[in-house]
């Protein structure tokens, strides 16, 4: 009787330290992902949106791909995507005034806010000093991110602003 109340007593005890031994702080959800890889497909400077302000297109399909190719005239880089499991990110800096300014993803991961996947990219601006070009430019950097339910998606800079509204 004693080994029962002892095992019993052990298994009470050790319950919480094995719940979280498996890396889940709440209630592990099989198949819940709270991230999304990312990867680079492209980048460029010149990507053909004449507007000031930033600007993020999804596509979610080959031919959609294809569409913000052609649009921007960028070329892929790396292995090819599989429209079945990315969705593809298009997010443009704006009109500059000069080169110099460019977009890089700041990690490989989206992370998970309420229902919404959030994309952090780097906004590069050259130095009030350098001498650059004075060439309008458009930079832009296409994305493949993985599909992870098809949640919308929001990309901020690295100071948290929105590149754009929220959108599926």
């Amino acid at each position: 009787m004693a080994f029962a109340s002892r095992t019993c007593l052990m298994t009470f005890l050790l319950l919480p330290f094995l719940a979280t031994a498996t890396g889940c702080r709440t209630p592990c959800i099989q198949g819940q992902t709270d991230v999304a890889t990312l990867r680079v497909l492209a980048s460029g400077s010149h990507c053909g949106h004449d507007e000031p302000t930033p600007r993020v297109r999804i596509a979610d399909t080959s031919a959609g791909l294809e569409r913000l190719l052609s649009e921007t005239g960028l070329g892929l880089v790396g292995s090819p995507p599989d429209p079945a499991r990315e969705r593809f990110i298009l997010v443009h800096q704006g009109l500059q005034p000069t080169l110099g300014y460019h977009l890089e993803l700041a990690g490989d991961h989206a992370r998970l806010e309420g229902e919404t996947m959030v994309i952090r990219v780097i906004r590069h601006e050259p130095p009030p000093d350098a001498i650059t070009a004075q060439a309008l430019s458009s930079p832009c950097l296409l994305l493949g991110m993985e599909r992870t339910q098809d949640r919308p998606v929001r990309v901020e800079d690295q100071d948290g602003n929105p590149m754009h509204a929220p959108s599926k």
